[in-house]
């Protein structure tokens, strides 16, 4: 019911920013993570909050559309334990269907956070169904990525193609 309810907030919703509150109500733990990542991944774009339901009902799943004056792209944003803290991972999707990763949060030591290069790496072995490289010393970092990886592969599968 809870759901509902910011599901009708976000619709009736006039500003990006106002859906970015309801999902934060819908998800505290994002509150701050949202933002940060929102604004890194659509620099002057208005943003609009979607969710997708899982074919079983089981899941609804969030994601943005961002609509901007040059091109649409698409956001993905996935929160994972490593450990006892937080890793947010965000994945834009161009309409030239270009892919960046970037890691908003890593509450972990830094000599455990995954580097832009390896993520990249590593999201194109994924796609291609190879197994993903070893993360020196990091072996939880890299467990949650690859979470992070598959939970972001079944939504882009349930979202309907928009670029």
């Amino acid at each position: 019911m809870a759901f509902l309810k910011a599901r009708l907030i976000i619709q009736s919703a006039q500003k990006a920013r106002i859906s970015i509150l309801a999902f934060c109500c819908m998800w505290p733990c994002f509150a701050f993570d949202i933002e940060q990542a929102l604004l890194k991944s659509f620099p002057e774009c208005r943003l609009e909050l979607k969710t997708q339901a899982a074919p079983d009902q089981s899941q609804i799943y969030p994601w943005f559309h961002g609509k901007c004056e040059k091109h649409d792209s698409v956001a993905y944003v996935r929160q994972e334990l490593v450990r006892t803290h937080p890793m947010v991972l965000v994945k834009k999707v161009t309409k030239a269907h270009a892919s960046t990763w970037h890691v908003i949060r890593f509450d972990e030591p830094k000599k455990y956070q995954p580097t832009q290069d390896w993520l990249i790496a590593q999201a194109k072995k994924f796609a291609l169904g190879q197994s993903i490289d070893a993360l020196s010393g990091a072996t939880m970092t890299r467990r949650a990525v690859i979470n992070a990886f598959e939970q972001i592969k079944k939504v882009e599968q349930l979202v309907p193609e928009l670029l």
